[in-house]
């Protein structure tokens, strides 16, 4: 795919650059989204943009865990059952890092006992 950030209309290449930025997105990924863009309806358009938003105005790293959470500290460090002495971090299992568990659906939690991650309940 060519460059075409140069010979592009200023908002075409606009979005190329602003993707480019992202992690993972190399130029060619860059107009490739782009021009999905442009294909796409000004509905499926304005519904990404106000993911980002809302995402942006709504979620952040829970103090405690860094999971990310609407509220801080999110619910499972915020849960009074939860035995605070057994962790000191948590993850989604769905995350890319931890293909093998993704289909458990379970939070894992980081035990400084055994320095590794284990299944600790069912997300929710």
């Amino acid at each position: 795919m060519p460059d075409v950030t140069h010979s592009a209309a200023a908002p075409v290449a606009r979005l190329i650059q602003e993707f480019h930025k992202l992690p993972g997105i190399g130029p060619k990924s860059a107009q490739r989204l782009t021009y999905y863009l442009l294909r796409a309806s000004p509905e499926e358009a304005q519904a990404l943009a106000q993911a980002i938003l809302e995402v942006k105005e709504k979620i952040a790293f829970c103090s405690i865990c860094q999971n990310v959470t609407d509220t801080d500290p999110c619910l499972i460090c915020d849960d009074p059952q939860r035995d605070r002495s057994a962790s000191s971090r948590s993850r989604w299992t769905s995350s890319p890092w931890s293909a093998p568990a993704a289909t458990t659906g379970c939070i894992t939690r980081f035990t400084a006992s055994s320095r590794r991650w284990m299944a600790w309940g069912p997300r929710t």
